[in-house]
């Protein structure tokens, strides 16, 4: 009976809102729907598009202008360390001239510590020390030919002296011949510099046109796209982007600094710089860098080193009638003109990047913008890497050792 009860009650309340409720909740429903449909339509789709999307659409543009500016700064940091690398690059290779507090004279660095009272202080004792051996190994070796009972090899008394007399004469002429071979090859180095350098532009400033040939925001047509922002048709590119262009020439002749991200926002939009070419570049021209400068700074070591030993290979010519000395000359030789290889290359490298970036050898005819400066990019990184080789190469033909210690360390730095 209650079960009949219940579904009788379900029937009646089902009929009454078919008929009653219903109707009134479809009503209701679609006057809401009408209500918002027009206030949306009238009052919150108009404040959406010109008032709430531009302040959303601005505020994610600041946003991406302030991070792009953080890593415009991070990459305009880089590009100053490149700058410092090249600077001592010229330091340590002997192109700028240093001074020392006891010696105001400008002086190739190198040249600079044989002058340092210290180290000539270090050749002084010795050269004593290699006297008293000498007098020994004299000794030692007029023993040696006086009890010598091969007679057809005998070495002859006075062979023992003559080379004695010859080890004398070396130890006044060595410091002499040494600061004379110093200071010519610095005078070389120097002369290089001056007749390759034509160009006063450095790494950095290269890295930065590269990375900036789509970053312009005032003339879409110095830009690689042809466009300022990305939704805009692209135009006809200039003819002269690039180096000589009037927004990006004053960066890459030094007139308008690069790290100055204030003059940069003038002209340039920071999202829009290429930064994985710029920090690729930046990044192996520091390698490139790095690896000239360890050299260098083995260079100047050795050199000191073969000097200040140099009376003990000396002292050995009553021995072996100089073999030891011949050994270490030849060394030495190899020594002081190392680093020449690199010095010519990085010179000519700055003298034909400009040539090459500058625009005037025109690599594609009728390829596109992006593929020219694509090659001219690999020109610059494989003539960066080719400093690094030119080293080695010519050092090998002085000495063979020397120069396969030079690649070794340019090899333990690249690892």
């Amino acid at each position: 009976m209650e079960i009949v009860y219940l579904g009788l009650l379900s029937s009646i309340f089902n009929a009454i809102f078919e008929a009653i409720l219903s109707p009134i909740f479809k009503f209701l429903s679609s006057l809401l729907e009408t209500v918002l449909g027009w206030l949306f339509d009238n009052v919150l789709g108009p404040l959406l598009e010109n008032v709430l999307w531009p302040i959303f659409t601005g505020v994610v543009d600041l946003v991406f202008e302030i991070l792009a500016e953080i890593i415009y700064k991070l990459f305009a940091s880089i590009l100053q360390i490149v700058d410092a690398m090249q600077s001592a690059f010229n330091i340590f290779a002997g192109l700028e001239p240093v001074t020392y507090v006891n010696h105001p004279e400008p002086l190739p660095l190198i040249e600079m510590l044989f002058r340092i009272d210290t180290v000539q202080w270090a050749v002084m004792i010795i050269t004593v020390i290699g006297l008293c051996l000498t007098f020994m190994f004299a000794v030692l070796g007029t023993a040696r030919s006086m009890l010598e009972l091969d007679v057809d090899n005998a070495k002859p008394i006075s062979r023992v002296l003559r080379f004695t007399g010859q080890a004398m004469v070396r130890f006044a002429l060595i410091p002499i011949t040494c600061l004379f071979l110093i200071t010519m090859s610095g005078r070389v180095l120097q002369g290089v510099g001056t007749a390759m350098g034509s160009d006063s532009t450095t790494l950095s400033r290269m890295v930065f046109v590269v990375a900036s040939l789509d970053a312009n925001k005032k003339d879409a047509r110095y830009n690689i796209s042809g466009r300022l922002n990305d939704g805009d048709s692209p135009v006809t590119p200039a003819s002269d982007i690039g180096i000589t262009d009037a927004y990006r020439r004053p960066f890459y002749t030094g007139s308008s600094s690069y790290a100055d991200s204030d003059v940069v926002g003038r002209t340039f939009n920071f999202a829009r710089f290429d930064y994985l070419i710029g920090f690729g570049c930046s990044i192996f021209l520091l390698i490139v860098m790095g690896i000239c400068l360890i050299n260098f700074i083995c260079r100047i070591f050795e050199v000191l080193m073969l000097f200040i030993a140099s009376p003990i290979f000396v002292s050995t010519m009553p021995l072996d009638d100089g073999e030891k000395f011949k050994a270490w000359q030849d060394m030495f030789v190899a020594k002081i003109f190392s680093g020449f290889g690199s010095v010519i290359a990085m010179e000519l490298y700055m003298l034909l990047c400009p040539v090459v970036m500058g625009g005037g050898i025109s690599f594609m005819q009728n390829g596109s913008t992006e593929a020219d400066y694509l090659i001219r990019m690999l020109f610059m990184l494989g003539g960066a890497w080719a400093v690094i080789k030119a080293g080695p190469t010519i050092t090998q033909l002085l000495n063979f050792q020397a120069g396969a210690a030079e690649r070794e360390t340019g090899m333990s730095v690249t690892a």
